[in-house]
């Protein structure tokens, strides 16, 4: 929905992206001001919620294998929900070759590594803040006892396997959300810390979770090195990554009329901890526009987790410096087939200082209110 708050001169907009072809809404598509200051995704449904200065406004929604829209927004105005389409891109899929889609991404990710070692030169400091959710559900009312499904002995597989297809057709309740800011502080070469600095819980979350973020509850997934569990190795765009993972060419996406090159990775080594997952590189500019991947199982210590998943995205904050707009993780678990848990963590990044001892950076203003998933809260 559209509203606006005229007592506190807080003009809001909220909306859905969506797919001009098929009605449906394009996750973590994203808002922005054309200077680029002001800056938020949608959520998985395609749902967004902006704030806008009084009066005239103008944003842009965009997302990869899209062409983007330009909006404008009078705050005297505005009265009802308007729908945002993109229309897809003509040439959105196979421009690749079956032939090639095996062929190695090696010189693209050195220019990517490259251009990412430029600007991080330039880049002696930066400090955002950011606005987070975990939202926890879990597929309430099956377990032993009264009004439940009994196990007795002799039957446990049977019982089991019973469960289990009750399990796949119960629906996901939320248990638990927990909401927290954060300031975050980078310092050159690669010193970071993250400070929370307000948090309203509705549940504590488990230990397991807590293990795995760590003190990390944001990482920047272009930096030299990630830690999940405590447990250190090299991000796929890291110094020493060319030797850690492998590289190959899956598709060709376009942004209005920019090549987008989607990249498959995986570490050398299966054995290695790490991510394996998907990238997303201009290919004029050799910059890093995304993220979507998977903790692997040798990264996921003990198996205490069914999945692990990451998405982040990166847009221009100022002088051609990339940074993160987004952080995002969905996790499951499954105890034996019986009660699984989903875990939804989502952070925007904003309110960027970049180089504090300098004059002339535009820093982005503050992010929005992560939205809710529609008919979840």
């Amino acid at each position: 929905m559209i509203y606006c708050s005229i007592a506190a001169r807080d003009f809001k907009v909220k909306g859905k992206i969506l797919d001009w072809s098929t009605g449906k809404g394009i996750s973590y598509a994203i808002v922005r001001d054309p200077d680029g200051t002001k800056a938020t995704t949608a959520n998985f449904e395609g749902f967004y919620e902006i704030s806008l200065h009084p009066g005239r406004n103008i944003f842009i929604c965009s997302s990869i294998g899209y062409d983007s829209d330009t909006v404008s927004v009078d705050t005297g105005t505005i009265k009802n929900f308007t729908c945002i389409y993109l229309t897809p891109h003509p040439v959105l899929r196979k421009m690749i070759s079956d032939s090639l889609k095996t062929y190695s991404a090696y010189d693209l990710i050195m220019r990517a590594i490259t251009a990412k070692k430029k600007m991080f030169s330039n880049l002696k400091n930066y400090e955002f803040i950011a606005h987070s959710r975990c939202v926890i559900r879990e597929n309430n009312g099956v377990g032993f006892g009264t009004g439940s499904i009994i196990i007795y002995d002799g039957t446990f597989k049977e019982s089991i396997n019973l469960i289990s297809n009750i399990w796949e057709t119960k629906p996901m309740r939320i248990n638990g959300i927990n909401e927290y800011s954060s300031r975050g502080f980078f310092y050159s070469p690669s010193s970071f810390r993250e400070v929370i600095e307000g948090q309203k819980s509705h549940s504590r979350l488990p230990s397991a979770l807590n293990s795995l973020l760590g003190t990390s509850r944001i990482q920047n997934l272009c930096a030299d090195e990630l830690i999940y569990y405590n447990r250190p190795f090299p991000g796929p765009v890291s110094s020493g990554a060319l030797n850690y993972y492998k590289y190959f060419f899956e598709d060709t996406l376009m942004m209005d009329n920019q090549k987008i090159f989607k990249i498959y990775f995986e570490p050398v080594d299966k054995n290695d901890p790490g991510l394996t997952g998907h990238l997303y590189i201009a290919a004029g500019s050799s910059r890093i526009l995304k993220f979507e991947a998977v903790l692997n199982q040798n990264a996921n210590v003990g198996n205490q987790f069914e999945n692990v998943s990451v998405i982040q995205q990166f847009i221009p904050c100022s002088n051609d410096i990339y940074l993160p707009l987004d952080y995002r993780m969905d996790i499951t678990s499954n105890y034996i087939g019986i009660l699984k848990t989903e875990y939804e963590l989502s952070s925007l990044l904003g309110n960027y200082k970049i180089n504090s001892d300098t004059n002339g950076n535009s820093p982005v203003k503050s992010i929005q209110a992560i939205m809710p998933e529609k008919g979840r809260v």
